[in-house]
């Protein structure tokens, strides 16, 4: 659901799914972008490896030096092809927190958090924090292939010594030693930024009925303030950058009324609207994963 918890009105249904699509669409080419990064020859490295754990807790030492010798194989390969590149993604996964919750529950909510905190009672905080979100993220795993390659061989010299439980232990820790970062796209903030483009292209298109125009747009403004406004309780970027939207949108909703010219304006608060967007992005971009 992109608009307040309400009946759609039917003349707006096709802009909505419209506006939906072109969502789903974004997040799409995003999760693609990010599913290239994944290096085949890391990703059967890793199944290998754990097959190298499976024969070891069995005993099976000729099975785990084989299985070793194929995770080398893979990854001396993926560094001699890319000698610059430590880095390799092993898997992205995604998960959506798409929960449209009224604003004032969500402020009423946040009241509550902040208390218990003060409260010392974080275990309390950490629950009424669960789904406390509207956004995408994507999760980036990785290994660090030459640090993969060392303890490979570390792993191999300990079998070759007839250290199997340490070359065990090993292994389980190398499995671990993988590294997560998050990608996280909010969606308040990407379903604002479409509306007010989609509120550009009809003043664009010039339709001739002059009164449905001025209702589309009329819907489209509200509900952008609307996603605004449950970005901003959510805590989605500078507080201060809520207060020019909101104004933003009032001007424009008066010169729609005085039937003035509102395409360049549009054009430019979708604009500040995808900054503060992508400032978000890279903010919680670069927060520690744990």
């Amino acid at each position: 659901m992109i608009v307040p918890p309400s009946a759609i009105p039917k003349q707006f249904k096709s802009i909505n799914e419209k506006i939906r699509l072109e969502q789903n669409a974004y997040i799409d080419r995003l999760v693609n972008q990010q599913q290239t990064l994944v290096e085949k020859d890391a990703v059967i490295a890793v199944a290998h490896t754990r097959q190298v754990l499976l024969s070891l807790k069995k005993t099976n030492v000729g099975a785990a030096k084989k299985q070793l010798d194929k995770v080398l194989a893979r990854l001396n390969q993926l560094a001699s092809m890319k000698a610059e590149q430590d880095v390799a993604v092993i898997q992205i996964s995604k998960m959506v927190s798409d929960h449209l919750i009224d604003p004032l529950n969500i402020k009423n909510k946040k009241q509550i958090i902040d208390a218990q905190w003060q409260l010392g009672h974080a275990q309390i905080v950490r629950r009424l924090l669960n789904n406390f979100a509207n956004d995408i993220v994507m999760t980036t795993q990785s290994i660090s292939t030459l640090d993969f390659i060392r303890t490979i061989k570390q792993i191999r010299s300990l079998i070759a010594r007839d250290q199997t439980d340490e070359a065990r232990r090993l292994t389980e820790g190398l499995l671990k030693s993988g590294k997560q970062a998050e990608f996280v796209i909010p969606l308040p903030l990407l379903r604002a930024e479409l509306m007010i483009k989609e509120a550009e292209r009809l003043t664009q298109q010039g339709i001739d009925n002059q009164q449905s125009s001025h209702a589309q747009l009329q819907w489209l403004l509200d509900n952008a303030n609307y996603q605004l406004h449950l970005s901003e309780v959510f805590g989605y970027g500078e507080p201060g950058h809520y207060k020019m939207f909101y104004q933003a949108i009032d001007g424009i909703k008066n010169l729609i009324k005085a039937d003035q010219q509102i395409t360049a304006l549009l054009s430019q608060l979708s604009s500040v609207i995808m900054r503060q967007k992508n400032e978000v992005i890279d903010e919680l971009s670069k927060l520690p994963y744990n």
